[in-house]
C-alpha cells in the first residue's frame, strides 16, 4: 500500500509526531489547536482572509519545531443565529524535493 497523504485528527498535534511525518517527508494536513488567551497559536487568527504563515511549536520535553500553518478564515453569515468569522487553524507539509 502506497500512502500519498495523510489526513489526520488534532489528536496528533505534537511536536514529536510532525517531526516524524516531517522526517518520512509525507505530506500531510492536520488541524491545529488553539491555545493562549491572547498568546500562543490564539495569536496567529487575525483577518479577515485566509492565510499562511511559519510557526514554531516549543516543547519542554521535545524541543521546538517550525511549521507552516495555514489559518482559514470563513464567515457565518447568520447560520444558526451566529455571525461574524470563523477561525480554523492547521499544520500543513507538502513533499519536498529530494
Amino acid at each position: 500500500m502506497r500512502v500519498k497523504r495523510l489526513y489526520l485528527d488534532r489528536g496528533f498535534y505534537s511536536v514529536p509526531v510532525i517531526r516524524w511525518l516531517k522526517a518520512l517527508n509525507l505530506p500531510f494536513i492536520m488541524p491545529a489547536v488553539i491555545r493562549g488567551k491572547t498568546g500562543g497559536t490564539r495569536a496567529l487568527l487575525k483577518g479577515r482572509k485566509s492565510y499562511a504563515i511559519p510557526y514554531t511549536l516549543n516543547s519542554p520535553r521535545y524541543g521546538s519545531l517550525t511549521c507552516q500553518m495555514r489559518v482559514i478564515c470563513t464567515y457565518l453569515k447568520g447560520f444558526k443565529g451566529q455571525h461574524g468569522i470563523q477561525y480554523a487553524l492547521y499544520v500543513v507539509h507538502f513533499r519536498q524535493a529530494l
